[in-house]
């Protein structure tokens, strides 16, 4: 079932459309004058009266407790509508805050390292390799490193693509996994960082510069995709292709 049939609205931006960025239904002046006037709250109750709605909040970091009621009163406006949301966050103080005392949030438990191993096949095609009875054993014991989250295995089953099978070897075998700067270096959030850490240092480098020059910008900054590749261009990061070139 198409699930934008069923709710009367997608809502995917508020704000104008820029270049680079997901395009804003409500970006024409003409069409929605007050929606682009009004303050939010008056926005937010005229788009859900009398509509069916489903909001996804993904990794929810909104830590200041007024700004989180805030937001939980703005989804509540409007009449004659039904509004369910979805909200994911790894901080269990803000769930509870999101969720008030009607609503009990649900804590997703860590992957299994079969879990972990099946995502590392799907991310690396594994069963397309003529190598893959060889790497089995290496990904499993890779995948065992994990700690159960995700992240690490998305991140690291991307970079295991175009690797050999010593390269394979050579990560499993990576002292990275023993080094922390945490108190107990089998945390998840130690997993994660060492991860990305191995997902970095294999990076080539200048995809390093490109990825190390996105630290200039503040946290909560809205990056705009193309004037972003115009600076790695400007600064000599990667070359101008004919994509960009009359951008």
């Amino acid at each position: 079932m198409d699930k934008t049939k069923r709710f009367g609205l997608r809502l995917t931006n508020l704000n104008e459309q820029k270049k680079g960025q997901i395009p804003c239904p409500f970006s024409h002046r003409d069409s929605y004058p007050s929606l682009l006037v009004s303050p939010p709250d008056n926005r937010l109750r005229k788009l859900f009266t009398g509509k069916s709605i489903l909001i996804v909040l993904d990794d929810l970091w909104e830590e200041n407790p007024d700004d989180l009621n805030d937001l939980v009163t703005m989804l509540k406006l409007g009449t004659q509508r039904k509004v369910i949301v979805i909200v994911t966050t790894r901080d269990e103080g803000i769930a509870k805050i999101i969720c008030g005392p009607a609503v009990t949030p649900y804590k997703l438990e860590i992957l299994t390292d079969d879990m972990c191993w099946t995502i590392i096949k799907q991310k690396t095609a594994l069963e397309d390799r003529a190598d893959k009875e060889q790497l089995k054993q290496f990904g499993r014991e890779i995948a065992a490193k994990f700690g159960g989250v995700a992240l690490a295995a998305h991140s690291l089953g991307y970079m295991l693509r175009g690797m050999t099978s010593d390269q394979w070897e050579s990560v499993r075998d990576n002292c990275i996994w023993n080094l922390s700067t945490q108190k107990d270096p089998s945390s998840r959030i130690h997993k994660v960082f060492a991860s990305l850490l191995l997902s970095y240092s294999h990076m080539p480098d200048w995809l390093k510069l490109c990825f190390l020059y996105c630290a200039v910008f503040p946290k909560g900054c809205n990056i705009v995709k193309y004037d972003l590749i115009h600076q790695w261009i400007a600064l000599g990061f990667i070359e101008q292709s004919r994509i960009f070139g009359s951008m």
